[in-house]
């Protein structure tokens, strides 16, 4: 008996499947974080009495600022691989939504600073719009330069890449997007370590980045029938990622400076800058070199 009263039960149920689908979809509108994400928000200026609590709004604001840029990355690069020039344009677009949240901030932490602050939000204030400006920075690079030349080099003229320049391509391309995200947290938490680890990827990268040009340019004199356009392309492409990372990093040297584990400027040479300072500088026992 119970048998086949189940099964009854079942029968009569997946009958009303389809109507209960209807009735949830009515009931729970279509999720609008993406196009809530894409328009800046307006900052609350009676927070200005709570200087704590005004400087949280403006990093929630950078934050979204960031997402909108990574998202702006990442549409270049599938643009890039897919050769859609319709999608590269749409990243294109998408600096004007990095500009408008960009002056959000900056009239909010202008407005801000005019109030008596203490030096520790004060110092917070400056912090915050000085990686915003970097942030606005990288949505340049990628606007004006990146998705330009791709455009222009590769997608207009229908240029294919080979299985080996798209992979050199994306080995650099992916640490770099793993980065955005470090990059934020270390901008929201202060953390020593998650700023040295940003550091050291900047360094590596550097050393791929400079591998990789070396790697193309022996492969070009090599093959003269090479595409010009496509290789001086895939230069560019080496050139602003390495920009993006170092505007990423800058984040991290406030915080490595302020704990005493990063070298003095004067008693850092250039190679050390960019290729082998994080094995000194970083070094959790190092102490500040006397200036």
């Amino acid at each position: 008996f119970h048998m086949f009263f189940n099964l009854a039960l079942m029968i009569v149920f997946f009958r009303l499947i389809d109507q209960m689908v209807k009735l949830t979809e009515a009931m729970l509108p279509e999720d609008d974080n993406t196009s809530d994400l894409m328009v800046p928000r307006d900052l609350d200026r009676s927070a200005f009495e709570t200087p704590l609590v005004a400087l949280l709004n403006a990093e929630r604001e950078v934050l979204r600022m960031g997402e909108v840029l990574e998202r702006m990355l990442r549409n270049t690069f599938i643009a890039l691989k897919k050769d859609d020039v319709e999608l590269a344009w749409q990243a294109r677009a998408m600096d004007e939504v990095v500009n408008a949240f960009y002056d959000n901030v900056k009239r909010y932490l202008t407005a801000l600073a005019r109030e008596p602050l203490g030096a520790k939000d004060s110092q917070r204030c400056n912090e915050i719009l000085a990686y915003a400006t970097n942030l606005e920075h990288i949505g340049d690079i990628i606007s004006d330069d990146l998705i330009q030349n791709i455009v222009q080099k590769k997608l207009a003229t229908r240029s294919k890449m080979s299985l080996q320049d798209r992979e050199d391509i994306n080995s650099l391309y992916q640490p770099v997007l793993a980065s955005f995200q470090l990059s934020l947290s270390v901008f929201t938490s202060g953390d020593i370590a998650m700023a040295r680890s940003l550091l050291a990827r900047k360094y590596k990268f550097a050393k791929r980045e400079k591998k990789a040009v070396l790697n193309h340019l022996q492969k070009i004199r090599e093959d003269a029938d090479y595409d010009s356009g496509l290789s001086a392309m895939q230069l560019d492409v080496l050139r602003d990622l390495k920009r993006i990372s170092s505007h990423l990093a800058s984040v991290a040297y406030p915080i490595m400076e302020a704990a005493g584990q990063l070298r003095s400027p004067l008693r850092r040479s250039k190679k050390d800058d960019t290729e082998t300072g994080i094995t000194q500088g970083l070094d959790d026992n190092s102490k500040p070199s006397p200036t």
